[in-house]
């Protein structure tokens, strides 16, 4: 089915940019994780839940290529490592993650994925997991794994599934 294919793809190399076209990056690096993002910063920041994102190490394998100077970056108000990072002129999401993080989390609909026949989002960057499911706006029916804290795995409605022996 097209969600494993990426469980095989280990690097990203892919250009994108946000939503006015003012700011480009390039990100090259490895896959730490790809996954629907249920928590409450990336669901309040983002205005919608669940949040698709690619986490690439390192940090410095996602490149601005063009408008670096319309970053801007916003800490999470609560005091946490959170930061996101955005146009200043469109206010599209480029990256987020926690300050000093070995990772930086790329928001997949932001790559240059359209192909001149399709706009879906290619096999290889569709998410393979769902991550803080215990925040879920709502029960998501999909085949992804789904996961609350501390990798407890739990079926679509949240309840967990005990652990084989």
């Amino acid at each position: 089915s097209p969600t494993n294919k990426m469980a095989d793809a280990k690097t990203v190399d892919r250009a994108g940019q946000c939503y006015c076209g003012d700011v480009k990056f390039h990100v090259k690096g490895s896959v730490m994780f790809n996954a629907y993002c249920h928590c409450k910063p990336c669901t309040r920041f983002r205005g919608v839940s669940p949040v698709h994102l690619i986490g690439v190490t390192p940090p410095d394998a996602m490149t601005i290529t063009q408008g670096e100077e319309l970053i801007k970056i916003v800490k999470d108000p609560k005091g946490g490592k959170l930061e996101h990072a955005f146009c200043g002129n469109c206010g599209a999401a480029v990256y987020q993650g926690p300050a000093g993080a070995p990772f930086r989390a790329m928001y997949p609909p932001t790559f240059q994925i359209e192909d001149g026949a399709s706009c879906m989002m290619p096999a290889e960057l569709q998410a393979t997991l769902h991550t803080n499911y215990d925040n879920r706006a709502r029960d998501v029916q999909d085949e992804l794994p789904k996961y609350y804290p501390g990798r407890v795995l739990v079926d679509n409605h949240g309840v967990p599934i005990p652990k084989a022996e």
